[in-house]
């Protein structure tokens, strides 16, 4: 009896010794001979765009590993490790934007393009065009002419002559074709302009008329205005001589001076003189008042204003 029992506690023994083995070659026995599985790792696909072309471009990179066990009953572990790199390039294709948003200029406001206030322009959007029939005016005509101010202006001439600016009034007011001419019935005393200033030329009376030339108007109307022209007469004849000298040399001259209107303040409208000796024997005188001795002699240099008035005075010269 304690036989048995001592050969169970040793057979059990065994047994819990030899399971743990046979578990162990099991497991390991099973994979002998068998190919490992690949395992396979496949990284993030790379995408990114041409940046001359547009075109989009993507790159796959697929990384296998396989990995190789063998177990042999005895301790001895054999790892093969293989490693598969795949690279992939895919067809480029065109590049599919978004519609773009309408940009805004800013443009000055002024035509020289410098800088001030400012308007905002924004796209511009095309509509039917509408055809506008052209504009007729209608034509107005002319139906009178009139001068404004005086029915007739008085001239004063001086050595410079002088003149007026008329004014006229062509009606209706929104006469289409409101031009005139104009024209004086004696030149020789006053001319007109095309302006309608009047000039005066010499002493007299004359008509300045002034006539409108529509040519769609009833009739060429007509207005007139009376110039009279009045003249500065000579008044008074002032001579002298240098020093008050009133003799002169055989053969030698004497210049003498006349001055016209002298007090009066009015220059005459003809202000030329006409000079003449009383003895041509004994002195003479020219146009311009210089008296040449030839005699010994008292004689007498006058000097008459050529303007019709008939003033004029003398000198008395001794030649020696």
């Amino acid at each position: 009896m304690e036989g048995w029992i001592l050969l169970t506690r040793h057979t059990r023994f065994l047994a819990i010794a030899v399971i743990p083995f046979l578990i162990c070659a099991l497991l390991f026995g099973c994979n002998a001979g068998k190919e490992p599985e690949p395992t396979t790792e496949e990284t993030t696909e790379y995408v990114y765009e041409e940046p001359t072309t547009g075109w989009w471009e993507a790159t796959t990179e697929e990384e296998t590993t396989t990995e190789e066990e063998t177990v042999p009953v005895v301790n001895t572990t054999k790892r093969t490790t293989t490693t598969t790199r795949k690279t992939t390039t895919t067809t480029r294709a065109p590049t599919t934007k978004a519609p773009t948003t309408p940009q805004y200029t800013t443009i000055p406001n002024n035509a020289t393009g410098s800088t001030g206030p400012t308007t905002t322009v924004g796209p511009t959007t095309s509509g039917p065009t509408t055809t506008r029939a052209p504009t007729t005016t209608a034509y107005v005509k002319v139906t009178n002419v009139t001068f404004s101010g005086a029915s007739t202006y008085t001239l004063t001439m001086g050595s410079t002559g002088a003149s007026q600016a008329l004014s006229w009034n062509v009606t209706p007011a929104n006469a289409t074709n409101k031009g005139v001419t104009f024209s004086s019935s004696d030149r020789g005393v006053a001319t007109v302009s095309a302006a309608g200033v009047v000039t005066a030329v010499g002493k007299g009376t004359c008509e300045i008329s002034v006539r409108t030339i529509d040519p769609q108007a009833d009739a060429n109307y007509e207005a007139k205005v009376n110039i009279v022209v009045e003249t500065i007469p000579v008044q008074q004849i002032n001579l002298y001589t240098p020093g008050g000298i009133s003799t002169v040399q055989m053969g030698r001259t004497l210049q003498v001076t006349a001055r016209v209107n002298e007090t009066v303040g009015k220059t005459p409208t003809n202000n030329r003189l006409t000079w003449s000796s009383s003895d041509n024997e004994k002195a003479t005188v020219s146009a311009s008042g210089l008296v040449t001795g030839k005699n010994a002699g008292p004689v007498r240099i006058t000097a008459t204003a050529q303007d019709g008035s008939g003033v004029s005075q003398y000198i008395d010269i001794t030649v020696n």
